[in-house]
């Protein structure tokens, strides 16, 4: 094999002629597709940071509601067990004061009974004092005279 030098500038003019071709049809689109694929990317990485910083943004105020949240049924249940123990005194001094007065209402009519047993019993007395005074004295005594002397009695009893 002999190297002429027409074939080798028939292949050096050919290789020329595939590189202006090819770098015109092939190169350029190439490149355009590259910078346009670039470009993509980067505003897809500039779409998910903001969508990342607001995803950030929606979280914190997400957690600022949930703790608003927190201190407000805290709040609530403070409120709520103030009222249940108010509640619960009013119901306890109710009852005090019912009992209290079941306690005097008690002691009033122990009293009146105690009295009306008394007041009985001072009728009896004053009976069985005049029967045994009729026995000895073995007259009669009108009524007046009894509830005089009966009334003297207990006069001086008190």
């Amino acid at each position: 094999m002999e190297l002429y030098p027409i074939d080798l500038v028939i292949h050096l003019i050919n290789i020329l002629i595939l590189f202006f071709v090819l770098k015109r049809l092939v190169y350029k689109p190439v490149v355009k597709f590259m910078r346009a694929r670039s470009e993509r990317i980067e505003n897809e990485m500039q779409t998910s940071e903001q969508a990342e910083k607001k995803a950030l943004a929606l979280e914190e105020q997400y957690n600022q509601r949930l703790a608003e949240c927190d201190d407000k049924a805290k709040q609530i249940i403070r409120e709520n067990t103030q009222r249940a123990n108010e509640t619960a005194e009013d119901i306890v001094d109710k009852a005090k004061n019912q009992a209290d007065l079941i306690i005097k209402e008690a002691h009033e009519k122990a009293e009146a009974e105690r009295i009306s047993k008394i007041e009985g019993m001072r009728d009896e007395i004053a009976e069985i004092a005049i029967d045994i005074a009729k026995q000895i004295l073995q007259r009669e005594i009108s009524p007046e005279d009894n509830k005089s002397i009966i009334n003297d009695f207990f006069r001086k009893a008190e």
